[in-house]
């Protein structure tokens, strides 16, 4: 291999390594799923949330980690309407969180996309917005007092 070859492997390796790094300080899960739910992509806030590593997520589905085998249904049948419409979603949903064994509520934004090999896949950008629906129910029980 030539020199400029290595030089723009390694400008191209670390570009790539910088864009992880980025991913991954974000606290919110940020993943990428196949048409059968499985991830291809998952950053350290979501591997957080289910327990393990990003690595280990890789060509799995929720179940593995949750056991939840109806949630996860619901998941891939969410991520198969996205793609199938080809338009990005904003969709409601629930997850739990291994940890702690609490259900957080997500408000998720779902982008449909074709990647390098003509694959549909779906980018899922995830925020907890469990905090917001607890104050929602509480401000709802105290109007009903």
């Amino acid at each position: 291999m030539t020199d400029n070859f290595q030089q723009r492997l390694q400008a191209e390796q670390e570009k790539n390594k910088f864009l992880l790094d980025i991913i991954n300080a974000i606290s919110d899960p940020i993943m990428v799923k196949d048409r059968h739910g499985k991830y291809l992509f998952a950053n350290k806030g979501l591997a957080d949330l289910y327990n393990t590593v990003p690595d280990k997520m890789i060509g799995k589905d929720d179940s593995y980690f949750t056991g939840n085998i109806d949630q996860t249904k619901s998941f891939t049948e969410s991520v198969q309407a996205v793609i199938q419409s080809q338009k990005q979603q904003v969709v409601y949903e629930d997850a739990t969180d291994l940890k702690t064994g609490e259900t957080h509520h997500y408000k998720a934004l779902k982008v449909p996309f074709v990647n390098n090999k003509g694959e549909d896949n779906v980018v899922i950008v995830a925020t907890d917005i469990t905090d917001v629906v607890t104050l929602k129910k509480e401000a709802e029980k105290t109007k009903k007092k």
